[in-house]
C-alpha cells in the first residue's frame, strides 16, 4: 500500500515559523554594520578588517600576487572564494539571525565576539545605566540590537565576576559576567532551561557554555564562531556573516563528541529561533534522538551545515552524514603561500570526500573552516530571506528543502578534471561528484537567488536510508518514498532516476518514474526491481594493488552502489534535486534475512557467545541507542532481552536537571526517550560461578550494569561514577576529564578466588575493579595520573582512559595483572601505557613512554593511547609480552617489566616480497588495537594490526596538493630477528596489506574460514569493507564482503545457527548486522582471535580458553553422545589436529566447488 500523498498550506506553516521566531528572540530592525556594501570585490567599500589577501576564501577576484596567468582560463572568472564580497553588495546579514555553533564552547574572553553573542531576554533585567536606573528595554543604548553593549555601564556588573581560569581578561565585561550575576535558580522564560541567559553548556548540562580545555591552546568553538560570525572592526577576524548573531552551545570539550549532546543542542537552537546550527563536530556514535532532532529542525526551516570531516577518506562522519544536513568540505589553493597558486579549486587533504558529499567551501583549516565559512553564507542567505519577506518578494519563509536547495544549486560547477590523469588534482566533472559534491558555494548567486524571489522547487527522498544495503537473495523490491513541491510555482515535473557507482556520470541515469503536480506530494514514488536496478550486484570488489590510488580504491570499493536521483522542475525552468545512495548485492554466503537494519547505529563489537546455556551461540549486540539485545541466527530475542540503559539525565522526569519542559519534548513533537549511548562492547561470562553467564556492560554517560543470562538485573547494580570527581576541576593545559565508559569492560579472577571481577577504564582517568556483587576490588579505583618533567617544570595531568584493559598474569607471579592505556601525552610526543597489579599498584617499569609521531592527532579518540592492549607469551618463557600502541608508532613490543622486547619491521624496504602497498616508507601503527595468531603456521604467535603508510603525512604537510597513499593492515612473524636495533619481528611474506580506510579500535579476527590449512585475518574499516588475508595477502574465494557502512568494531566468530560451521558477524555504524557462512567446521577450524579483545570476557589475552564445540555428526558417527565433543585448547596449536585439518581442508573444498556452481547459476 503506497502512503497518501498530503499537502501543507503554507500559509499556516509560515505562521508557525513567524510565531516561534517570536516567541524565542526580540525582532532587530537596525544593524551594527550598514546592511550591504553594493561596490565590495568591485573596488568600493567592504566590511573593515575584510582583506582580499588574507581572507581569498571569501573573494571573487584574486590575492595581490598572485599570477593569474597560472590559473586556468576556465578558472580565472570564478575567482578565489565563495563570492561572499559580492554578496555583501546585498546582505551583510540581520542580528535577528542567529547562528548556533556547536562545537567545544566559547572563550568568552574573545573580543572579536563579545558583542555578537545572543543574549537571552527571557532570563534577564533590564540593562542599567551609570546611575543604576532601568529604561524599560533590553536595548539600552538605542543602537536595535541587545548584546553586551547595553551592559557597558550597569554598576551591577564587573569584569571579573564570571571568574574564568587562566586566560580570562578580567578588563572585559562579556556574556560571562552576565551568567555569574543574574544566574537565580529559575527558568524564567519557561524553556526548559534554567537560567539559559547566553546558550547553554550540553557537555555539562549546566549554563555556562565555557571553553574550559582549549585543546592544544586554542578553542575550536571560538575560532568556529569567529569564521561565521565575527563582525570585524577590530584588526581581527571577519565572519562570512558578520551582522549575524550567534548562539553558543558547547556540546563537547572538543569537536569529537556524543551525537546525543548535539542532538539537545540542535533542539534547544530550533526552539530558540536560531536559522543556522553550525556543527563543525565528529561524533563518536549516532543515535534516534539525533535523527530526531534533524528532521525536528529541517521542518522548522532550519539548516544544519556539517563536516565532512578531515581525513582524505570517504567514510561517512556523523551527525554530517545524516540525511538532512548540508555536508561541506573545504577546498583551497595549492601551494604553501596563496600568491604561488595555480588553482583555488584544490581539493584540501585536510577533509573527507565521497557519495554524501554536498558542497564545497573556499577555506583553509580543513573541513571545520568550511563548516564556519558556510554557516555564515547560510546566515546571509536566511537575511536575504527575511529582507526579501519584508520587502514583499517573498510570501513566506524558506523552508528547510528550499534552503538546501538553494545553497546546493547556487554554485561553481568544479568540472576540470574529467579525466584521473593529473597526479597533482582529483577528478570533477560538470555536475555533482565525489570529490567537490555540487561545486564550490557562491554566496553571492545565493542571495540574489533569494532577494530575487527565484526559489527552486522542493525534491526530498525519504526511503531508502543513506547507505542502507539490500540483499537480492532476501529483498527483492523496493518502494521509493518522496518529496516533490513547488509551492512558489503553479505546477511542477518530477523525476526518479538511478545510477551505478560511486560518482556516476549524468547520462548514466536510468529513469525509474516520472510525475507532475500542482499540489505538494509526499508518499510512494516508485517500487522497483531491485535486480533490474543499474549495476552489477553479484561484481567482485576487487584486488587492491600497488597501482592503486585514492581515485582507483574508492571506486572499487562502491561497486555495489546505486545512486537514486529526484529531480524536480517547476513551471518556471527552477530546478530541485536530492541524491541518496545505498547498495545491491548478491552474496551467497549471507544468512537468510541477513543484512538488517536493527538500531539507528552499533558502534561496539558484536560478540557470539552461549547467553541461554543451550550449546548454540546467541548474539549480543549494543546499540548507540543504549539497549543490549541477545538474539539468535534469526534475530529473535531471548526471553528477557533486550534490556536498557537509563534515561539522558535531560529527559528523565526523576532527575531536578531535565529539560522536559522545553517545547520540542513538551508538543509531542520528539520522543523524550533517548537513553544512554554506548560504545564499548559488552563482556558476557559467568561472574559468579552458578553456572550461567552474565553480561556486562557500560555506557558513555556512566552507568555499568551486569545482568543475568534471563534478563534479569544482578543483585548490586548498576554502578554509577561519582561526578563530582572531575565536575570543575577541567582548565586549560592541566586536566580534560569526562564522566563516562568509552573502553569495553573485561573479565578475569583478579583475587584467585574462583569467580570472576569486573575491570573496566573510565573517562574520569580512573580505572575499576569489581566484585560480582558491585563491591570495589580492594585497591580500587585507581586514577591514571604520571608526573613527568617538560620546560615548565614537573607537570600532570588528568585524561581520559578510552583504551580496554587487557588481563593476564604478564610478570608470572600467579595474579592477573592488567594492560591499559591513557590519554596522557607526556611532551606531546609520548603516550602512557600503564600495567597495574591485581591489587590496583603500578607494576615496577611502569608507565612505559610510547613515541608517537603523531600522540594528539584527534581529540578525545586520538591521544596517547588510545588502543587496546594485548598480551601473549611469543617466546613461551612463562610470562606475557604486552603489544601498546600510541599514535603513528613506529611499534614494539614489552616484556612484563615495561622494557623493550622486539621492535616491529617498519620502513618499505622491510615490507613482505607479497605486500601490495606501493608505500615507499614506512608503515605506522595508528588508533587500532592489535590480535594474534599463527597465519603462516610455524608455530609460533603473528601479529595482526591496523596501521597506515607514511606517505599520508605527506597530505598534511603539502595540503592543496594531491596526495595518493595506503592505510594498511600490519602482519609481524613471531620469528624475532636480531638487527641493528636489536630484536626485531620482521613483516609476514604478504604484508602489509592495503586496507581502502582507517581502522579506528577494531581489531581483526583470526579464523582459517575457507579450510585450507592458512588462518585469514578477518578484518574491517571505516571504509564499509571487511576483508580476509591470509599470511600471503590472499583473499579466499568469495571474499572481501561489502557492508556498505562504517564498521567501527571487530568482526566475531561462532556457529550462531548451530549447523557445525562458523559464521562471521559484523555490525556498522548504520545500525545494521551482517553474517557471512564459511565452510570453517567449528569443532576443528584454527582459530585464535574470535571477537574484539579476543574472547567474550574482552581479556584480549591470546591464552585465554575459547569455547569448544561438537564435532559434525559426520565426523565421528555418534549422535551427540557425552565424550565426542572436540576442544580448542588455549595457546598456539588450538584446533591443529591433523584429522579435524583434513577434514577442514576437505570441507573448504567442496564449500568452494559448491559456491563456483552457484554463482554460475545466477549468472
Amino acid at each position: 500500500m503506497s502512503r497518501p500523498f498530503v499537502g501543507v498550506p503554507r500559509l499556516l506553516w509560515a505562521l508557525v515559523v513567524s510565531i516561534l521566531m517570536l516567541w524565542s528572540s526580540p525582532v532587530w530592525a537596525e544593524f551594527p554594520l550598514p546592511p550591504s556594501y553594493p561596490d565590495c570585490g568591485l573596488g568600493g567599500e567592504c566590511p573593515p578588517d575584510y582583506s582580499p589577501n588574507g581572507d581569498w576564501e571569501l573573494g571573487s577576484g584574486f590575492p595581490d600576487g598572485v599570477n593569474v596567468d597560472a590559473i586556468s582560463p576556465d578558472e580565472r572568472p570564478l575567482g578565489s572564494g565563495s563570492w561572499v564580497d559580492r554578496a555583501w553588495g546585498v546582505t551583510t546579514g540581520r542580528t535577528d539571525v542567529l547562528i548556533a555553533v556547536m562545537d567545544s564552547g566559547i572563550e568568552w574572553d574573545t573580543s572579536q565576539l563579545r558583542t555578537k553573542h545572543f543574549l537571552n531576554a527571557g532570563e534577564l533585567p533590564f540593562p542599567q545605566n551609570a546611575d543604576g536606573d532601568e529604561l524599560g528595554t533590553h536595548d539600552l543604548n538605542g543602537d536595535g540590537v541587545f548584546n553586551m553593549e547595553d551592559w557597558d555601564e550597569d554598576p551591577r556588573l564587573a569584569p571579573d565576576l564570571g571568574g574564568l581560569p587562566e586566560g580570562h581578561a578580567d578588563d572585559l565585561l562579556d556574556p560571562s559576567d552576565l551568567i555569574a550575576a543574574f544566574s537565580d535558580g529559575v527558568d524564567d522564560d519557561g524553556n526548559g532551561y534554567v537560567d539559559d541567559i547566553s546558550g547553554w553548556d550540553f557537555f555539562w548540562n549546566d549554563n555556562n557554555p565555557y571553553d574550559e580545555v582549549q585543546s592544544d591552546g586554542y578553542s575550536h568553538g571560538t575560532k568556529e564562531a569567529r569564521w561565521s560570525a565575527a563582525d570585524g572592526g577590530d584588526g581581527g577576524d571577519i565572519g562570512s556573516c558578520p551582522n549575524c548573531m550567534v548562539l553558543p552551545l558547547r556540546v563537547s570539550d572538543s569537536f569529537v563528541g556524543d551525537v546525543n549532546n548535539f542532538a539537545l543542542a540542535t533542539l534547544y537552537a530550533t526552539d530558540m529561533g536560531a536559522l543556522v546550527v553550525q556543527e563543525a563536530l565528529g561524533t563518536i556514535n549516532n543515535t534516534q534522538l539525533a535523527e530526531a532532532a534533524i528532521d525536528y529542525a529541517w521542518n522548522r526551516g532550519v539548516t544544519i551545515i556539517g563536516s565532512a570531516a578531515d581525513e582524505t577518506a570517504y567514510h561517512h562522519n556523523f551527525p554530517g552524514a545524516n540525511h538532512h544536513v548540508v555536508l561541506v568540505h573545504s577546498i583551497r589553493h595549492d601551494s604553501s603561500e596563496v600568491e604561488w597558486a595555480n588553482t583555488f579549486f584544490a581539493y584540501s587533504n585536510c577533509t573527507n570526500f565521497g557519495p554524501r558529499l554536498d558542497l564545497s567551501v573556499a577555506a583553509e583549516n580543513c573541513s571545520s573552516g568550511a563548516t564556519g565559512r558556510g554557516a555564515g553564507i547560510a546566515g546571509l542567505m536566511y537575511s536575504a530571506a527575511l529582507d526579501a519577506l519584508e520587502a514583499g518578494t517573498l510570501d513566506a519563509p524558506l523552508t528547510g528543502n528550499e534552503a538546501y536547495q538553494l545553497m546546493t544549486h547556487a554554485v561553481d560547477d568544479v568540472a576540470f578534471t574529467p579525466i584521473d590523469d593529473d597526479p597533482d588534482r582529483y577528478p570533477s566533472k560538470p555536475g555533482w561528484d565525489a570529490w567537490y559534491g555540487h561545486g564550490r558555494l557562491n554566496a553571492s548567486a545565493l542571495v540574489e537567488a533569494v532577494a530575487a524571489g527565484a526559489i527552486p522547487p522542493e525534491a526530498d527522498l525519504l526511503t531508502p536510508g543513506w547507505f542502507d544495503t539490500y540483499s537480492l537473495d532476501d529483498t527483492e523490491t523496493l518502494s521509493i518514498y518522496g518529496i516533490a513541491d513547488a509551492s512558489r510555482a503553479d505546477s511542477f515535473t518530477w523525476e526518479l532516476a538511478a545510477a551505478a557507482g560511486l560518482d556516476p556520470e549524468d547520462d548514466g541515469f536510468q529513469v525509474l518514474a516520472t510525475g507532475s503536480g500542482t499540489e505538494r506530494m509526499e508518499g510512494l514514488l516508485a517500487t522497483v526491481d531491485l535486480a533490474t536496478l543499474p549495476g552489477d550486484p553479484e561484481a567482485r570488489i576487487e584486488p587492491y594493488t600497488s597501482a592503486d590510488t585514492n581515485v582507483s580504491k574508492a571506486r572499487k570499493a562502491h561497486v555495489h552502489m546505486v545512486v537514486l536521483r529526484l529531480r524536480v522542475v517547476d513551471d518556471l525552468g527552477r530546478v530541485g534535486a536530492m541524491r541518496k545512495a545505498f547498495y545491491v548485492q548478491r552474496d551467497p554466503d549471507l544468512l537468510p534475512g541477513l543484512p538488517t537494519q536493527v538500531a539507528t547505529g552499533i558502534e561496539a563489537s558484536p560478540t557470539l557467545v552461549d547467553v541461554d546455556g543451550d550449546g548454540i551461540d546467541d548474539v549480543v549486540f549494543l546499540t548507540s541507542d543504549g539497549d543490549l539485545h541477545v538474539v539468535d541466527a534469526a534475530l529473535q530475542s531471548l526471553p528477557g532481552w533486550p534490556q536498557s540503559f537509563g534515561l539522558l539525565d535531560e529527559l528523565d522526569a526523576t532527575h531536578p536537571d531535565n529539560h522536559l519542559a522545553q517545547p520540542a519534548y513538551a508538543g509531542g513533537e520528539v520522543d523524550a526517550t533517548q537513553r544512554h549511548g554506548a560504545i564499548a562492547t559488552p563482556a558476557v561470562a559467568d561472574l559468579d560461578g552458578d553456572g550461567a553467564v552474565e553480561v556486562v556492560a557500560a555506557s558513555l554517560n556512566g552507568e555499568l550494569w551486569v545482568w543475568h543470562a534471563d534478563g534479569e538485573t544482578a543483585d548490586g547494580w548498576p554502578f554509577v561514577l561519582d561526578e563530582s570527581l572531575v565536575v570543575g576541576l577541567n582548565e586549560p593545559d592541566h586536566n580534560n576529564y569526562d564522566y563516562g565508559f568509552f573502553g569495553a569492560p573485561a573479565l578475569g579472577d583478579l583475587d584467585t578466588d574462583g569467580d570472576l571481577e569486573i575491570v573496566i577504564g573510565a573517562m574520569d582517568s580512573r580505572v575499576y575493579a569489581f566484585h560480582h556483587d558491585g563491591s570495589s576490588v580492594s585497591g580500587f579505583p585507581v586514577e591514571l595520573r604520571e608526573d613527568y618533567q617538560s620546560g615548565g617544570g614537573v607537570e600532570s595531568r588528568g585524561e581520559r582512559v578510552i583504551s580496554s584493559p587487557a588481563l593476564g598474569d604478564i610478570d608470572g607471579d600467579g595474579f592477573l595483572e592488567i594492560a591499559i592505556g591513557s590519554n596522557q601525552k607526556t611532551t606531546g610526543t609520548y603516550g602512557l601505557g600503564y600495567v597495574l597489579s591485581h591489587d590496583g599498584l603500578v607494576e615496577e617499569g611502569w608507565p612505559h613512554h610510547l613515541f608517537g609521531a603523531y600522540t594528539n592527532a584527534l581529540p578525545f579518540v586520538g591521544e596517547g593511547v588510545p588502543g587496546s592492549p594485548t598480551l601473549c607469551d611469543v617466546d613461551g618463557d612463562g610470562t606475557l609480552e604486552v603489544a601498546m600502541h600510541t599514535i603513528a608508532d613506529s611499534g614494539k613490543l614489552l616484556s612484563w617489566n615495561g622494557e623493550t622486547y622486539a621492535r616491529l619491521a617498519r620502513v618499505a624496504n622491510d615490507f613482505g616480497g607479497l605486500s601490495n602497498t606501493s608505500e615507499d616508507s614506512a608503515s605506522l601503527i595508528m588508533i587500532s588495537s592489535g590480535a594474534w595468531g599463527d597465519l603462516d603456521q610455524d608455530g609460533l604467535w603473528d601479529y595482526l594490526i591496523g596501521s597506515m603508510g607514511f606517505a599520508y603525512a605527506g597530505g598534511l604537510l603539502n595540503d592543496g596538493y594531491r596526495n595518493d597513499h595506503d592505510h594498511l593492515l600490519g602482519g609481524w612473524s613471531g620469528q624475532v630477528q636480531e638487527g641493528a636495533t636489536g630484536p626485531g619481528l620482521p613483516f609476514l611474506e604478504g604484508f602489509p596489506q592495503i586496507m581502502e580506510d582507517l581502522q579506528f579500535f577494531l581489531n581483526p579476527a583470526i579464523l582459517d574460514l575457507d579450510g585450507d590449512g592458512l588462518p585469514e585475518a578477518i578484518n574491517g574499516s571505516a571504509g564499509h569493507i571487511l576483508h580476509a588475508f591470509n599470511h600471503q595477502g590472499r583473499e579466499p574465494l568469495g571474499w572481501p564482503k561489502d557492508t556498505g557502512q562504517w564498521v567501527l568494531g571487530s568482526p566475531a566468530i561462532g556457529d550462531a545457527d548451530g549447523d557445525g560451521y562458523l559464521e562471521v558477524w559484523t555490525a556498522t555504524r548504520d545500525g545494521h548486522l551482517f553474517a557471512w557462512k564459511t565452510p570453517a567446521v567449528a569443532a576443528t577450524a584454527y582459530r585464535t582471535w574470535t571477537s574484539f579483545h579476543h574472547d567474550p570476557r574482552n581479556t584480549g589475552n591470546c591464552h585465554t580458553e575459547l569455547r569448544s564445540y561438537p564435532p559434525l555428526p559426520e565426523e565421528t558417527g555418534c549422535d551427540g553422545c557425552a565424550g565426542c565433543e572436540s576442544s580448542v585448547a588455549p595457546g598456539l596449536g588450538a584446533g591443529r589436529a591433523s584429522r579435524g585439518a583434513t577434514l577442514a581442508l576437505l570441507g573448504g573444498m567442496l564449500w568452494g566447488l559448491s559456491l563456483v556452481a552457484r554463482r554460475r547459476r545466477s549468472a
